[in-house]
């Protein structure tokens, strides 16, 4: 296998990652979000029993569930070529980079927010 392949097959991994990572953190800020539309409408009582409906609803149009099915899909197919496992490296080395830059920029927010009350 050739040097171009690895990196193609590396650098479609981490396309599909990234793709993956946004997708899915724009789902769960849509899902956080109902749930603070659903506990402001409630007077601030905010059961998931008035959640879950919006959330299926909206998650029936967001990318983000059938994205996870079709990179699924795709990862099954495609788990048995040669050039598969750079695939899998770029795309879980993305999400594992991008979800730690995640989660660095979530705690220094929450410092600063500390350091400022």
């Amino acid at each position: 296998m050739s040097l171009g392949a690895i990196g193609a097959a590396a650098i479609a991994g981490w396309f599909t990652g990234s793709l993956l990572f946004v997708s899915v953190l724009r789902w769960s800020i849509l899902v956080a979000e109902a749930r603070s539309q659903a506990t402001r409408s409630d007077n601030n009582r905010g059961s998931w029993r008035s959640v879950v409906p919006v959330v299926v609803a909206q998650s029936l149009f967001h990318s983000a569930p059938w994205l996870i099915l079709v990179l699924g899909f795709v990862g099954y197919e495609v788990h048995s070529e040669k050039w598969a496992p750079w695939l899998l490296l770029g795309f879980f080395g993305t999400i594992s980079f991008l979800g730690a830059l995640a989660g660095v920029s979530i705690m220094h927010i929450r410092k600063r927010q500390k350091n400022a009350a």
